[in-house]
C-alpha cells in the first residue's frame, strides 16, 4: 500500500507539471510582447532596436521564450515538490536540513538572477559596444547591428552558466552531507580546488574581466 501511495504521490505531481506548463504556454501566448520588453529592457538603454535576418528568427524567440519562462516558474515549484514528497521518509533533522537547504538554493538562485538581469547583461553590453566607438576611425567607420537572436542566445548562456558556477558551493554541501566528499579534504585541497573554479569560471563567465573578478571573489568568499 504504501508503495501504491507513492505512486499516487508521483502521479499528482506529474499532473500539477504538466498544468504548470500549459498555463506558461497560455501565458507566452497572450503576453509575448510584454515578456519580450522585459527581457529586452537592460538593452534599451544603449539602443532602441534589434534585427533579424532569418524568417524563423521569432518563432524561435517565442520557444526560447517558453524555456526561460518554464526554468524561472519551475524551478520553485520543483523545490517545493521534492520538500513534499520527500518529507514523509526522512527524519526530524534531515526534513530541516532538507527546508534550510531549499530556502537557501532559492534565495541564491533568484540572487543569481537579479545579477544576471540588473548587472551581468548591461555591462557584457556595453563591453562590446566599446568595440564598436575604438572602430571608428577617419579611414571608415564601423555600426552595430544587433540580431535579436544573438542576444537570446547570450541570455540562455548567462542563465545556464551563471546558474551553474553560483550554485557550486550547494553542490559541496551535498556532497559532503552523503560523505562523498570531507571538510578536511576540502581544506587540505584548497589550493588545488582553487585552480579548478578558476577554469570553471574562464569557461563558463562573461568575458569581460570586472564580471570575471566579481564572480572569483564571490566562489571564493563562498568556499
Amino acid at each position: 500500500m504504501k508503495i501504491l501511495n507513492y505512486l499516487y504521490e508521483l502521479k499528482k505531481y506529474f499532473l500539477y507539471n504538466i498544468l504548470l506548463i500549459f498555463l506558461i504556454f497560455i501565458l507566452n501566448f497572450f503576453y509575448f510582447d510584454e515578456l519580450l520588453y522585459i527581457l529586452l529592457k537592460p538593452l534599451l538603454v544603449n539602443i532602441n532596436y534589434l534585427i533579424f535576418t532569418n524568417l524563423t528568427d521569432i518563432f524561435f524567440i517565442y520557444i526560447k521564450i517558453y524555456f526561460i519562462s518554464i526554468f524561472y516558474f519551475y524551478v520553485p515549484l520543483f523545490i517545493f515538490q521534492l520538500n513534499q514528497f520527500l518529507k514523509n521518509g526522512l527524519y526530524l533533522y534531515e526534513q530541516e536540513l532538507i527546508k534550510y537547504m531549499s530556502f537557501s538554493f532559492l534565495f541564491f538562485f533568484i540572487f543569481n538572477n537579479i545579477i544576471i538581469y540588473f548587472f551581468l547583461i548591461p555591462s557584457i553590453w556595453n563591453f562590446f559596444l566599446n568595440f564598436e566607438i575604438l572602430s571608428n576611425m577617419d579611414l571608415f567607420n564601423l555600426y552595430f547591428e544587433g540580431k535579436i537572436n544573438d542576444y537570446f542566445l547570450l541570455i540562455l548562456k548567462l542563465i545556464i552558466n551563471i546558474n551553474l558556477c553560483l550554485n557550486i558551493p550547494f553542490i559541496l554541501i551535498f556532497l559532503n552531507y552523503f560523505n562523498i566528499i570531507s571538510i578536511n579534504l576540502l581544506i587540505k585541497q584548497r589550493k588545488f580546488n582553487f585552480f579548478i573554479l578558476l577554469v570553471i569560471l574562464t569557461i563558463f563567465s562573461p568575458p569581460d574581466i570586472f564580471s570575471f573578478f566579481f564572480f572569483l571573489i564571490f566562489l571564493y568568499i563562498f568556499y
